[in-house]
């Protein structure tokens, strides 16, 4: 119940053609390809400078984490690739204005919900996108305004839809395997807190710190 259903069916499906475990892998280094060009779109978007790019990909590419999860069976690799489409193509629409691109963000948006609690990370995403690149344009018409809020408005009810489930989990259940390892916690008593993350739960805190941290590794498991 802590992690949300997408990335292991896209596992699934794609064991038709490999193994599992090769299947998880494949999901990772494809997620990987594809995140290092929405990276490039995405920069060159924001700084329309070559040189910027270029820097950007080389310190991507020599990140330790980066070439560590690219052929690990982790969701972060996909969770991350749709992520930052998202973000790529709401930006796209705020600067260019074309439909298209926030029904493209839409859907990664709803993908992310059903992917990763990161979900949250990414609705805060949105908000600081809009405010900063709004345009003219989109700020005279007001049909526009309402297409912007729609990817978000996406993201908020996929994502809620699971955390709906979880609390129905917890509410039925005064036990449950529902940290990231399986461990049997005691959901009798939970919050807001223990909705959002596993980790806030007494067995599991233990084990697993929790709070704000400079290292990206310490969100892998939230």
């Amino acid at each position: 119940i802590m992690h949300q259903p997408l990335y292991p069916y896209t596992i699934y499906f794609l064991s038709f053609l490999f193994e599992d475990y090769l299947a998880g892998i494949a999901v990772s280094l494809i997620s990987s390809a594809i995140t290092f060009f929405i990276i490039y779109k995405l920069t060159m978007l924001l700084s329309n400078s070559r040189n910027v790019v270029l820097g950007t990909l080389i310190l991507f590419s020599v990140s330790q984490i980066y070439i560590h999860r690219a052929g690990s069976i982790i969701k972060e690799p996909f969770a991350v690739m749709i992520i930052l489409a998202a973000i790529y193509y709401y930006l796209k629409f705020l600067k260019e204005g074309n439909n298209k691109y926030w029904v493209y963000s839409a859907i990664f948006g709803f993908i992310t919900g059903l992917t990763t609690d990161h979900a949250l990370l990414l609705i805060l995403s949105l908000i600081t996108v809009y405010f900063i690149f709004r345009n003219k344009l989109i700020l005279k018409n007001k049909t526009k305004i309402w297409y912007a809020a729609i990817p978000l408005i996406v993201v908020i009810i996929s994502y809620s839809s699971w955390i709906f489930t979880r609390a129905y989990v917890y509410i039925t259940n005064d036990f449950y395997p529902a940290s990231f390892d399986g461990t049997i916690v005691n959901t009798s008593v939970w919050g807001l807190r223990q909705l959002l993350s596993s980790q806030y739960f007494n067995e599991i805190s233990v084990y697993i710190p929790f709070g704000w941290s400079f290292n990206p590794l310490h969100y892998i498991y939230t």
